[in-house]
């Protein structure tokens, strides 16, 4: 087993750490922040190398109206709103327009101005933010030969009748797991479960403001070559 003092990145598990990364970004939680951030080690391309979507993650996450405002999410509102403002944010700011599409209003005739997320980027965010919590719970990095898959509960509506029975199950499994919130709670809190009979398997569930949550499981990749 690999335990911190290895220094082995918790997120790849593959290149000696130089650096820690929080999990999930601090930049989500408004200053002051809590004294119980996750920190788990990581190498420099893990680090640096991820900031671009770290920072894409916390502003589709600001820019979407809940059902249910989140009063932490409101926090950072203001700040992400100012950041479009700055010459360097331009590109992101063109790359968020461009994506505006329109869509009906609650099924109504009426419509209603919507960004089409890239949920690639965003689910490769939520990835990273499971392996560090991975790290977080067991002392280990998640074997390289292992990935994972990450399905935003919300869309369980939306995959076929077939699968729904399997997220389900993962959330439930999840659920029994090993619980805990940073801080408060109202920015990020997880549960986790990592299977007995296999040290790289876990199923978990992330949730984000209170509104965003996301359902995880791991898979061995040479037993799905075609997954990315």
């Amino acid at each position: 087993m690999v335990n911190r003092d290895s220094r082995l990145c918790a997120l790849c598990g593959v290149r000696p750490a130089t650096t820690n990364e929080h999990v999930p970004s601090k930049s989500l939680f408004k200053s002051p922040r809590p004294n119980d951030l996750i920190t788990v080690p990581a190498c420099s391309p893990c680090n640096s190398g991820t900031q671009p979507d770290d920072d894409y993650f916390r502003k589709t996450l600001a820019l979407i109206d809940e059902p249910t405002p989140s009063d932490a999410l409101e926090l950072i509102r203001p700040a992400v709103t100012r950041s479009f403002q700055r010459p360097r944010e331009q590109g992101l700011r063109a790359h968020f327009e461009s994506r505006l599409k329109f869509a009906p209003l609650s099924g109504r005739t009426v419509h209603q101005p919507v960004i089409q997320l890239d949920s690639k980027r965003l689910n490769n965010v939520v990835a990273k933010h499971a392996a560090g919590v991975f790290y977080e719970v067991t002392r280990r990095p998640l074997s390289p030969t292992y990935g994972t898959f990450v399905l935003p509960v919300r869309w369980f509506e939306k995959i076929i009748p077939e699968d729904r029975p399997h997220w389900q199950q993962v959330v439930w499994m999840a659920l029994r797991g090993y619980r805990r919130q940073v801080g408060d709670g109202s920015v990020f809190k997880f549960a986790i479960n990592v299977a007995v009979d296999d040290p790289n398997g876990f199923v978990a569930v992330l949730l984000y403001f209170e509104n965003f949550a996301y359902a995880i499981r791991s898979f061995a990749r040479q037993t799905h070559a075609s997954a990315t």
